[in-house]
């Protein structure tokens, strides 16, 4: 459930305008991976401490299914995301809520600038 909700939280961050700058979707989708990483772990951790006869059907008792490498590579998937989340939401400027403007200020527009890497 927590890496879907990171999903969502990163689909926000990429192509919502009003997201993009915003570092609370950014700590709470970096906070998403990080417990779901912890849950996963230990998940992983009891489910191969705990296979034993119980769940042989006739395999290799070394043969954990795809299922379990899996969520190995779902685990360190979620790492990379969540660093990248981290790193994400210190690099950018924080965007000012509307709530806290008055209204004697003039509206600003913001502006994007792309930068695109030569080699």
């Amino acid at each position: 459930m927590g890496v879907n909700i990171a999903f969502v939280l990163n689909i926000l961050m990429l192509f919502i305008p009003q997201c993009i700058g915003n570092r609370e979707v950014g700590f709470f989708c970096a906070i998403s991976c990080v417990v779901s990483v912890v849950c996963y772990i230990v998940a992983l951790i009891i489910f191969g401490a705990s296979f034993d006869e119980t769940y042989d059907l006739g395999y290799d008792r070394e043969n954990f299914g795809s299922g379990f490498f899996l969520a190995i590579v779902v685990v360190v998937l979620c790492v990379i995301a969540g660093i990248c989340a981290i790193i994400g939401i210190r690099g950018k400027p924080q965007v000012e809520s509307s709530s806290s403007s008055s209204g004697t200020e003039q509206p600003q527009t913001q502006k994007t600038a792309v930068v695109q890497g030569t080699k």
